[in-house]
């Protein structure tokens, strides 16, 4: 009896090593969603005043050419309840693209299609389908600006094949 149990345990040992991909299938739209993202702070001495996650449409998700799309995940400290104050909506907060504000901004929710492409959701953060005009410059730079506390910038540098990224976290 012991051996048997033994041979079994021995099998299943070896054979969990050999079909690893038996249960786990590969999400390439997560890990393009997780390469194209990045994410930043605005800071007030050592607290966090507002939050941004941003991940770049065009190279994660197809029919997403006409302009610079991306899904920007905001969380502003002390901000408003009303949704037409909070958010991007905030009068104190502003995003721009390469210094140009946005031509589009929707609030997505959370059955939202494009909201599964999240790769880092919070559940405090509103969550926004933003688009830019065309941009023919090879380094995008998002930058959210505070009224009061400065500013947070991502930059996503592509290549000249433009399907290849580098991404550089910069603040200022």
């Amino acid at each position: 009896m012991i051996r048997a149990i033994f041979a079994i345990f021995v099998l299943f040992f070896i054979s969990g090593c050999s079909f690893k991909h038996a249960f786990f299938k590969e999400d390439i739209l997560e890990q393009k969603a997780i390469v194209w993202s990045q994410k930043g702070e605005i800071y007030n001495s050592l607290e966090i005043k507002a939050s941004i996650d941003s991940t770049y449409l065009n190279q994660v998700v197809s029919g997403f050419s006409d302009g610079e799309n991306f899904i920007v995940g905001i969380h502003i400290d002390d901000d408003f309840e009303d949704d037409y104050k909070a958010g991007l909506n905030n009068p104190a907060y502003t995003l721009t693209l390469n210094g140009k504000k946005a031509i589009k901004v929707q609030k997505l929710d959370n059955q939202s299609e494009l909201f599964k492409v999240v790769p880092f959701k919070k559940e405090w953060a509103r969550y926004y389908l933003v688009k830019f005009a065309n941009s023919n410059k090879k380094v995008l730079k998002l930058k959210l600006r505070s009224r009061d506390y400065g500013e947070k910038v991502l930059v996503f540098l592509a290549h000249e094949s433009g399907s290849d990224l580098i991404l550089a976290n910069l603040s200022r």
